[in-house]
């Protein structure tokens, strides 16, 4: 049983290795971004690979969209947007071939506000308030997930808040028809009943069950029936799954296999060859089965770990997506 599963590992393995070798080869990513911190209109470098290969067609500045000046396989040139506050850089790509993916930046880029700053001070109001919860709101967005467990948000809850920053952000056009301080207190108190309505969208600990939660139109995300963090079938929440999912998926269904399976079972298989061993010990046929039995869990076991450990190596060295190793 034991040599089967791992034969059958194995084998699944060495067959998609080449799937991945074809598309390491263009890995969508963003490896950095220069300068890490700009005023408004500023022109920032984004450092990545295969921008053009994926079909990119937008670049946010948290939840706020700039314009690309340039674009090639490697570096996007785009402008710091007017609304920009601190926050996450996010390129997002086109659907092509079913493959859609979002790279966000691992560092957050900082804003300058020296210019409407000095805005501020000439027309005598005061944005610090209505900064800081912009702020906030666009934190908030882009760092936490949409889910059905304990701590993850309400499906569609990120998009609901996503709409009131956009509808809220303030242009310099709009700043320069802002005449009161209780103009700048109502976009404040928007962004603020905003931020509590999607406070209250955060799943609380009420035992819910695994299950699948659907969206508008065909978005779903599936969480699996192992629970959060171990769910077999991926999440697909930007409309049918795609490539990266089916690879997700194929990389789950081996680590179920191998790690929730295989290892229990080939324990239970050494317990049993002990237990032989010991029992027969006055019978030469049932050491010689024990120790057999023994040896081929081993090996098999060995066999499929090591195929696994290679393979996921190989792949993490070309700079394949994470979400397919796990």
């Amino acid at each position: 049983m034991m040599k089967k599963i791992s034969i059958f590992i194995f084998t699944t393995l060495i067959l998609i290795t080449p799937v991945f070798f074809i598309n390491a080869a263009g890995v969508v990513k963003i490896t950095s971004f220069s300068p890490i911190e700009g005023k408004i209109g500023d022109v920032v470098t984004i450092t990545g690979g295969d921008f053009t290969g994926a079909g990119v067609n937008k670049v946010l500045f948290g939840s706020i969209e700039s314009t690309i000046d340039s674009i090639n396989a490697t570096t996007i040139k785009t402008k710091v947007p007017a609304g920009a506050v601190d926050g996450k850089i996010t390129v997002k790509t086109l659907k092509t071939g079913g493959i859609a993916e979002d790279l966000i930046s691992t560092d957050i880029f900082k804003v300058k506000q020296e210019s409407s700053t000095s805005t501020v001070e000439t027309a005598g109001l005061d944005y610090t308030a209505y900064y800081e919860e912009l702020a906030i709101a666009n934190t908030m967005y882009s760092t936490t997930k949409e889910g059905i467990y304990p701590g993850d948000y309400a499906v569609g809850s990120s998009e609901k808040l996503k709409k009131v920053i956009n509808e809220n952000t303030l242009t310099p056009v709009m700043m320069s028809g802002i005449t009161t301080q209780e103009e700048i207190d109502g976009y404040t108190t928007i962004l603020q009943n905003a931020l509590a309505d999607f406070a209250l969208a955060m799943v609380k600990d009420d035992n819910t069950s695994p299950k699948e939660t659907k969206t508008s139109g065909s978005s779903s995300e599936r969480e699996g029936f192992w629970g959060k963090g171990s769910a077999i079938v991926p999440a697909c929440k930007d409309g049918p799954c795609g490539f990266n999912e089916f690879m997700t998926l194929i990389n789950n269904a081996i680590r179920f296999l191998l790690f929730t399976i295989a290892t229990p079972l080939c324990a239970l298989i050494i317990a049993y060859a002990g237990w032989l061993y010991i029992s027969g010990a006055s019978s030469e046929e049932s050491k010689g089965k024990a120790k057999k039995i023994l040896t081929n869990v081993v090996i098999g076991y060995a066999i499929a770990l090591a195929a696994f450990v290679i393979v996921k190596t190989i792949l993490s060295s070309l700079g394949a997506s994470t979400t397919w190793l796990g």
